[in-house]
Parts: C-alpha cells; sequence; structure tokens
C-alpha cells in the first residue's frame, strides 16, 4: 500500500510539473555578467537574454532584459530600463511609476488568471540607491503567485528589476531569485 501512494505521489508531482513547470528546477551557480545601458547584473551562465526597445508617449524609451530559465518559461528575471530622453519637458515623476506598475501588475495577474490580488510597497535600500520594492501576489487554485519589482530612480532613468516566485518551487528557488536580483549594480 505504502509503495503505491509513493508512486501515485511521484506520478502526480511528475504529471503536475510537466503540465505548468511546477516541478523542482536547478538553476545553475556559475554566473556571466552584462554588462549594459547603465547597470550590471550577474545571472547564471545557462539562462538566455532577450532584449526589447520599446518608444513611447512622454518621449521615453524603455529597454527590457528578461532573463530567462532554460527549462522553465516562468521562471525569469527581468530589468526594465525607463529612459527619459534628456530634451523632453515632461518629468515623470516615481509616484507615476510607481501606480504603472501596480496597474500593470495587476492586468497581468488578471488576465493569467490569478485572484485575489494584492500588492505592498516598501522603500529600501538596493543597489546602494533609495528604491522601492513592490510585492504583488495574487492565487489560482492552490498556485500562490508573487512577484517582486524594485524601483530605482537614477539620473533620469528608472530601473525596475522584476521577477516571479511560485510558493510550489520552494524557498530556495526565491532565495537563488533574489540573489541574482542582488547582484543588480548600477554603473558610471
Amino acid at each position: 500500500m505504502i509503495k503505491r501512494l509513493f508512486v501515485f505521489n511521484l506520478l502526480v508531482l511528475f504529471l503536475l510539473g510537466c503540465s505548468n513547470s511546477m516541478a523542482p528546477f536547478p538553476i545553475s551557480q556559475k554566473t556571466e555578467k552584462l554588462q549594459e545601458n547603465g547597470f550590471e547584473l550577474k545571472y547564471p551562465s545557462d539562462w538566455k537574454i532577450t532584449s526589447e526597445k520599446i518608444t513611447s508617449e512622454y518621449h521615453q524609451k524603455t529597454t527590457v532584459y528578461d532573463f530567462l530559465h532554460p527549462k522553465n518559461k516562468l521562471c525569469h528575471l527581468a530589468v526594465k530600463v525607463l529612459n527619459f530622453f534628456e530634451a523632453s519637458a515632461v518629468v515623470i515623476p516615481k509616484d507615476e511609476v510607481i501606480a504603472t506598475e501596480i496597474r500593470v501588475h495587476k492586468e497581468t495577474f488578471a488576465r493569467t488568471g490569478y485572484q485575489n490580488f494584492t500588492f505592498q510597497s516598501v522603500q529600501i535600500k538596493f543597489a546602494n540607491q533609495f528604491a522601492t520594492q513592490i510585492k504583488f501576489r495574487g492565487r489560482k487554485g492552490d498556485i500562490q503567485r508573487t512577484t517582486f519589482a524594485i524601483i530605482v530612480p537614477s539620473q533620469g532613468r528608472f530601473y525596475i528589476v522584476d521577477y516571479d516566485w511560485f510558493d510550489a518551487w520552494g524557498v530556495h528557488v526565491l532565495d537563488q531569485l533574489k540573489s541574482i536580483a542582488e547582484s543588480f549594480r548600477l554603473l558610471g
């Protein structure tokens, strides 16, 4: 009986892991360093980096760097750089950037089926700068999703370091993601 229960539990874990990427997965300890757009970040060497540049209204250029786990598409860390053109007469206050991040995350959680959206913000010291960390939470069935966004203003730019964690991954994955985020440094 115990053997059947053990095999059943392994089968359930395997099926759930394959269907929703919640199975345990390793994060490489070997790192590489990206230095670009006024920042530096150490990330696992087997992760893929994608970047996208967007120009929006308010004379703002946004570049998004997405660091992606090679086997789990849900496991990633993003760095968004909001760069305001120097010729712009429009200066976007930090509170507006924070409000936009809250709205975008609330819409993303809703669109992906996560309910009971909550957020909490605190002021922290990050990359030797004063920053705002926002912790977003939502639930889909038995899955708790937490997203961390750290907003760092610096010299006419805002850097937003953003990563997701799902409770099924275990605290060790959260600790590793947090360590990657904490490797963020401003250059210059």
